[in-house]
Formats: structure tokens, C-alpha cells, sequence
């Protein structure tokens, strides 16, 4: 589990480095913890 989301955080790394919109990546890491804490 918890190297899911390490691997997740790792891929919008990747992404808030392409796209240095903060606020996207923020929004998109927020998602990928709610639907991690959801499949639980």
C-alpha cells in the first residue's frame, strides 16, 4: 500500500515538473491519497 503511493507521488512529481501548476498537482496527489484511504 504504502508503495502505492509512493509510486504515485513519485509519478506527479514527475508531472508538477512538466507543469508547474502547484495547485493541479496538490489537487491530483489529494485525490490519489482519498481513493487509496477509500480502497482500504
Amino acid at each position: 500500500m504504502a508503495s502505492l503511493i509512493d509510486k504515485g507521488i513519485r509519478r506527479l512529481d514527475r508531472i508538477g515538473r512538466k507543469y508547474p501548476n502547484r495547485t493541479a498537482v496538490i489537487m491530483a496527489l489529494a485525490a490519489v491519497v482519498l481513493i487509496v484511504i477509500k480502497n482500504s
